[in-house]
């Protein structure tokens, strides 16, 4: 279908912009102004960019509109997908029919035939429930765990993409399902072998899950009540390892979902513009943490135990 023509486009071309500006940062420190301003947020921007950029930054308190959008699209999109397939068609008496119509009917980019899909509608039901299940703790995080303080800020295109990022992510899971070209029967049927699969995807999941709650609820407390930042070294947890283990934490629930979509090229995509983001934004924290405390455990690596 077309619509996984443009969301491998998309990811592609994100992947490729996120690797080089990892590659970019690996060998020149002191990156231009323009790579850190493409590149950087939060404690990471130098306050001279800011100053000479006024006008492209925001504040970073309006990452909760991330988790606003990506909620109420994952709910749309979760219970399009649960009626379709309940229903066995488009239930025409529900009111957001062009939801159901965005599940259900995409067109084939060569108007006829159907494309081999990466999971089945039960996989991207599980899937989608996780992912909600995750922006639903995030969102809670934004508004009662992390504080922002009034002086740190967010490139206007890091809000951009973090909004276009949440609308996506849950398209091209249900784009892997047969959803995309097929409205199924109703009901959906799930083996002993695939049952057995989605309890050990929920264990890493909620492995994942659990540290990275534990360790946005240490950075919080770093937090004074107006919300400027206690500059501290953090422990605890996976603290004692890395220096950014909520993006680690992240990587092992993507990882959780990865054994649904196979060779699927959109999801590896999406799966490896998570990696590089989150990998070049925790070797720029990692630098900031060597830089600001002289004390600081030479035993952390950035992201990856003992590796990176």
């Amino acid at each position: 279908p077309r619509v996984r023509m443009l969301l491998e486009l998309f990811w592609a071309s994100l992947l490729a912009g996120f690797t080089s500006l990892l590659m970019f940062d690996s060998v020149w420190r002191q990156s231009p102004l323009i790579v850190t301003f493409v590149g950087c947020y939060g404690r990471n921007v130098p306050t001279a960019v800011t100053k000479s950029l006024p006008n492209f930054y925001v504040p970073k308190r309006w990452f909760t509109a991330f988790y606003v959008v990506g909620l109420s699209w994952t709910v749309i999109l979760l219970v399009a997908t649960v009626r379709v397939v309940v229903v066995g068609a488009i239930p025409s008496s529900w009111l957001p029919l062009w939801a159901c119509q965005v599940v259900a009917h995409y067109p084939s980019s060569s108007g006829s035939g159907s494309a081999p899909t990466s999971i089945t509608t039960a996989d991207c039901i599980f899937a989608l429930t996780l992912m909600l299940i995750q922006v639903v703790r995030r969102l809670y995080e934004q508004l009662f765990v992390f504080r922002s303080s009034p002086s740190s800020k967010l490139p206007i295109h890091h809000f951009i993409y973090g909004v276009v990022y949440y609308v996506l992510e849950p398209l091209t899971i249900v784009a892997e399902s047969p959803l995309v070209h097929d409205i199924p029967a109703a009901g959906v049927t799930v083996s002993a072998s695939k049952a057995c699969l989605y309890v050990f995807a929920c264990m890493v999941f909620a492995w994942g899950f659990y540290h990275q709650a534990v360790c946005h609820s240490i950075l919080g407390r770093l937090r004074r009540a107006d919300g400027e930042t206690k500059y501290a070294v953090p422990h605890g947890d996976w603290f004692s390892l890395v220096s950014s283990p909520h993006y680690l934490a992240e990587f092992v629930m993507y990882g959780s979902l990865s054994m649904f979509f196979g060779t699927s090229p959109r999801w590896w995509l999406l799966y490896g513009c998570v990696l590089t983001s989150l990998t070049c934004t925790a070797i720029k924290t990692h630098r900031w943490y060597k830089g600001k405390f002289d004390n600081y455990p030479t035993s952390r690596t950035a992201i990856f135990p003992f590796i990176l």
